[in-house]
């Protein structure tokens, strides 16, 4: 039929244009054979096998045969077509093939790229890695051009990597005799052998495939394959967060072969040490990080099916501090300040000193319970808990401080009021200007030497009487205390009672003090004291802090 002449026509047409053959008499039967596909003039083969065409088909030597009359070609006409078009292939085939293998390359002499690498694929078995008939292990060559670190995640523990991975390797099977390197389209690999690079500590890698794929190869005429591609990976990184937020991670990028043991494949970086790993300018620093190391290591791991070659990329992270100091430290320090206010408020104010004490300890337990959110759950302290527990401590101080005034200042005025009450049952009218002795009997304030003597009168005498409910301290004056010192000595004989009532003597006269003492203690000093202590504490707290985790921080 006309469609199986019109697909001949087609296939050997396609053949003459795959190798630009440019010889006059192929160019003659191009051209027939276009104007007969496109203006249709096909109109059929009879079983007689004759196929009729327009009288306007230009003549060739190929169709002399053509009748004058009615405009037919005979079947020796057709017969003459088909074999001059398969002449015409086979003879440019043979052209090429006795001037194109050797690497004497020339467009001229019908050398063309297509049929190289039609003939580079004959027998190709892309099942066999190279080097195998000799047993020996392919090296490949990896290296990268980092385009951005990002998507740091402390809580999972990984990071996101975009990048362009460049591996090359030599294939024996694949030298050829073109002059140049030779660049190919990505659909190409489905056809070779391609290393099975994988990444160990990868979660989830993913190639780029906008527009099209984005990958590359060229096969340079040695049989070096240079293989290029853009891959985003999402690696793990096992942080230690003692020092947080002044920590610093290494992280790291892990290249493996998946199924072939060191016997099989060695990886290598490439030689350029600046290029092998390739970071641009922006991507060394990062909002919450910067980029302060990387480089490059190999090593073979060892498995229980064998022992595989391993490229390792590390990058140092260094933790940037700058927006935990705005964010976290100073709110913290702000608020431990604004719970001292605390001390400055009269004891009397109750409600402003507790609502202030508590409304501190909650933002400063929000703010915790905040960044623990944030955080993964680990078992011990980081840097950033101290510091958040020991504010926590001196906001709830303050707390417990007013809790101990209110107590101290109940205690004093129930005593006041019970003191006054006996006073009040025992005190005679005159007891302003009397005192009363030891053995009752009543003497005048103003009369010491009758005080002084009824003093030791008896000897179960009270020496350290003080109330306070008044506010007078009463005790005997410290001249008293010395005359019975010195009566003492005389009437005692032995040394050891001798020295049991200088003791006595010595903490009678202590106790008087103390007591004076414990009478002039008012509770507003314990607020007095609050404001000095308070603050010269946390001071020195975050003096030790900052020393201590910097100089660990430098030493790391």
């Amino acid at each position: 039929m006309w469609r199986t002449t019109k697909q001949f026509i087609n296939n050997y047409v396609y053949e003459l244009k795959l190798n630009k053959i440019e010889r006059s008499n192929v160019l003659l039967l191009y051209t027939i054979a276009i104007i007969l596909i496109n203006t249709n003039t096909i109109l059929g083969i009879q079983d007689n096998h004759v196929m009729s065409i327009n009288n306007n088909s230009l003549a060739t030597n190929h169709m002399r045969e053509l009748s004058k009359d009615n405009g037919t070609i005979t079947p020796l006409a057709n017969h003459n077509v088909t074999h001059s078009l398969k002449w015409h292939v086979n003879h440019e085939r043979m052209l090429w093939q006795n001037k194109c293998t050797e690497y004497d390359w020339s467009i001229e002499k019908g050398c063309n790229i297509s049929a190289l690498l039609q003939k580079l694929l004959e027998g190709y078995d892309k099942r066999l890695r190279p080097l195998m008939d000799f047993q020996e292990p392919v090296m490949v060559t990896v290296g990268f051009w980092i385009l951005s670190i990002d998507s740091i995640n402390v809580i999972d523990m990984d990071y996101q990597i975009d990048f362009f991975f460049r591996q090359s390797w030599t294939d024996e099977r694949l030298k050829h005799s073109y002059p140049q390197t030779l660049t190919l389209s990505n659909s190409m690999l489905d056809k070779l052998w391609v290393p099975d690079t994988y990444f160990e500590n990868s979660k989830n890698s993913q190639f780029h495939s906008v527009t099209v794929p984005n990958k590359m190869l060229k096969i340079k005429p040695d049989g070096t394959v240079l293989y290029n591609a853009r891959i985003s990976v999402r690696a793990s990184c096992p942080m230690d967060l003692r020092m947080f937020p002044m920590d610093s991670q290494e992280c790291n990028l892990n290249i493996e072969s998946y199924g072939y043991s060191v016997y099989d494949i060695r990886f290598q970086w490439e030689e350029d040490k600046q290029k092998r790993l390739s970071i641009g300018t922006k991507v060394r620093t990062l909002p919450q990080y910067n980029l302060t190391q990387f480089d490059t290591a190999n090593s073979t791991e060892a498995y229980v099916v064998g022992n595989y070659s391993r490229l390792t990329a590390i990058f140092v992270l260094q933790r940037r501090t700058g927006y935990f100091f705005l964010h976290l430290y100073a709110p913290c320090a702000l608020i431990v300040m604004i719970s001292w206010i605390s001390f400055c408020i009269p004891k009397d104010s109750t409600a402003a000193r507790v609502a202030l004490g508590i409304t501190s300890v909650l933002t400063i337990t929000t703010i915790l319970n905040m960044l623990n959110t944030a955080m993964p759950k680990v078992s011990y302290i980081k840097a950033v808990d101290w510091y958040l527990i020991v504010s926590f401590l001196f906001v709830f101080a303050v707390l417990i401080e007013y809790t101990l005034v209110l107590y101290l200042t109940d205690k004093e005025k129930q005593t006041q009021e019970e003191n006054k009450n006996k006073f009040k049952k025992k005190r005679p009218p005159n007891m302003d200007k009397q005192f009363v002795g030891a053995n009752g009997h009543v003497i005048d304030r103003n009369n010491h030497h009758e005080l002084r003597s009824r003093a030791y009168q008896n000897n179960n005498y009270k020496e350290n009487h003080y109330d306070c409910s008044d506010g007078e301290f009463q005790t005997k004056p410290l001249i008293v205390v010395l005359e019975e010192k010195n009566l003492r000595n005389h009437r005692q004989n032995h040394h050891h009672h001798t020295r049991a009532h200088n003791d006595d003597d010595h903490s009678a006269a202590l106790q008087s003090h103390t007591g004076k003492f414990l009478c002039e203690f008012r509770v507003d000093v314990i607020d007095e004291y609050s404001r000095m202590i308070f603050p010269l504490a946390f001071i020195i707290f975050n003096i030790v802090y900052w020393l201590l985790f910097y100089s660990k921080k430098n030493e790391k």
